[in-house]
């Protein structure tokens, strides 16, 4: 039983923060559509904010990956 609860909880660190990284990534694309239609002269600079706030956000996945690891 034991072992089983250990693979939950892998389980859970891994989706609850592929959710909260998916939910954060949405948010950042959805407000860098928005600016980009009010001013689309800011293309090159969005562009690098726009990545650089994905990135920084996809880390939380891999923190979450590595409790999964720790973890089992």
């Amino acid at each position: 039983m034991d072992q089983v609860l250990i693979y939950v909880g892998a389980g859970l660190a891994v989706g609850l923060a592929g959710f909260g990284v998916a939910l954060g990534q949405a948010m950042i694309a959805k407000e860098s559509i928005e600016i980009l239609g009010k001013n689309p002269k800011l293309v090159a600079t969005l562009q690098t904010y726009t990545v650089l706030g994905i990135a920084l956000t996809e880390t939380a996945a891999i923190y979450g990956l590595v409790i999964a690891f720790n973890i089992v």
